[in-house]
């Protein structure tokens, strides 16, 4: 297996497991009633008991830990979707692959700032409005680059033609609701079914096409 192929098959590894995981967050435990994954918590606008706050650190601990392997996967998909576009387009591949990372590294740091919050709410902290702020503001940002990198690697994939093609014109289509979703509360799923798709269409194809190199 040439190292092209390999890097290919991995990355579609790595979205099958995104996939996956994406899957696993819906069955978190999470007996609230306000939504996961607590940004009114995080924003100060709901304030929870002891035995509550307790409660959240442990539901969103388990969340961002499989949240950040979620991540790992997600990256290696994308360094996968990168190497095979460098086959004909390298200058899309290299921006796919620096946006998408961006996206990811953005990701991790809105886990590590909502644990933090997180775990001083479980201490009796109420956090800062300015922390709150910030959260919310690299959380959209870790969902918007994504969105931007796919529609980078969408002119590539709509050039291969076939499952290419296809996997850009239906990400593209769900493109739009994704994004009103980050400010709508109504279509907010639509985000994360957008994420799901995506990869799912993304593993299928890496996947035929690093069996298609060999």
């Amino acid at each position: 297996m040439n190292d092209s192929r390999f890097i290919i098959r991995a990355g579609a590894i790595g979205a099958i497991v995104a996939s996956l995981l994406l899957i696993g967050m819906t069955f978190v435990p999470w007996p609230f009633d306000f939504a996961m994954p607590g940004d009114a918590v995080i924003a100060g606008e709901i304030a929870l008991s002891a035995p509550e706050a307790a409660a959240f650190k442990t539901s969103v601990g388990i969340l961002f830990s499989i949240d950040d392997i979620f991540l790992l996967g997600w990256v290696i998909a994308w360094i996968g979707l990168a190497a095979l576009l460098k086959k004909e387009h390298e200058k899309i591949a290299q921006l796919t692959l620096v946006v998408g990372l961006v996206g990811a590294l953005l990701d991790f740091s809105e886990n590590a700032i909502m644990w933090s919050l997180t775990q001083g709410i479980a201490a009796g902290v109420v956090p800062a409005t300015g922390w709150g702020i910030a959260w919310r503001v690299v959380r959209h940002l870790s969902y918007l680059l994504p969105y931007v990198a796919a529609v980078i690697a969408m002119i590539g994939l709509w050039a291969e033609g076939g499952l290419g093609r296809i996997a850009a014109i239906i990400a593209l289509v769900a493109l739009i609701p994704a994004i009103v979703g980050l400010y709508v509360p109504a279509l907010e799923i639509v985000s994360s079914v957008w994420y799901l798709v995506w990869f799912v269409l993304l593993a299928i194809h890496l996947w035929r096409e690093s069996a298609a190199s060999a």
